[in-house]
């Protein structure tokens, strides 16, 4: 995955980032992704990930 952008605030981490790979059947599979985790005590505690699923079903099915 490459990173886009990060933005922190408080407990909170915002990730952009963006997928770029091949699937087993040779088919390109690139997913725009949001990824927000929660931090407490220098640890992750949370992580919720937000992805365009129609193209994951396009491509992988």
């Amino acid at each position: 995955m490459e990173l886009k952008s990060l933005i922190g605030e408080g407990d909170t981490v915002a990730v952009e980032a963006r997928s770029d790979g091949v699937t087993k059947g040779g088919k390109h599979y690139g997913n725009e992704y949001h990824i927000l985790f929660r931090v407490l005590q220098g640890e992750i505690v949370e992580i919720r990930e937000y992805t365009d699923p129609m193209h994951a079903v396009e491509v992988l099915r």
